[in-house]
């Protein structure tokens, strides 16, 4: 088992939402290594490079296991 540190931001429940957001992490040529959809309408997105992720999705960083 690890623990890696993530980005769960809350986000509006309307289509294209999640897409809008990948869309502007692939665009600063981000990799995503882990995401998911979380309660409350949040989702969850770990990646190498979480301050930029942080950024695009105006959230704070936390950790996941």
């Amino acid at each position: 088992a690890r623990e890696d540190d993530v980005v769960v931001a809350d986000v509006v429940d309307r289509p294209g939402v999640a897409a809008n957001i990948f869309r502007q992490i692939a665009d600063a040529n981000v990799n995503v290594t882990t995401s998911y959809v979380a309660t409350n309408n949040r989702i969850v997105v770990g990646a190498n490079n979480l301050a930029k992720v942080q950024e695009i999705t105006g959230q704070q960083r936390a950790a996941t296991t």
